[in-house]
């Protein structure tokens, strides 16, 4: 694939800088446009994945016992946040 214009030098070459995967001294590594980097961190997903089971499970629950949506949608809300920002303390980085 060729370098976009604006990163080509006069002679058609593109610098070293520009290149994925080099890395110039004092600035971070660049990954290779190939290599796709995950979008969320493991532990990320694992507190959002428990996070919304509980806030579903607590949904569930309250629908079942007040037979109202907006109660259940509150409390689905509540127990995601409080989960997310319990798990969040709990579990190492």
């Amino acid at each position: 694939m060729p370098a976009p214009p604006d990163v080509q030098a006069a002679d058609g070459t593109v610098p070293d800088a520009c290149r994925p995967g080099l890395q110039q001294p004092g600035h971070a590594p660049v990954a290779p446009a190939s290599q796709h980097q995950p979008l969320l961190g493991l532990r990320t997903a694992l507190i959002l994945a428990i996070a919304v089971a509980a806030a579903a499970a607590a949904g569930v629950l309250t629908y079942r016992a007040e037979h109202s949506t907006a109660a259940a949608l509150l409390a689905g809300g509540g127990t995601f946040a409080g989960t997310v920002l319990f798990l969040n303390t709990i579990i190492g980085s």
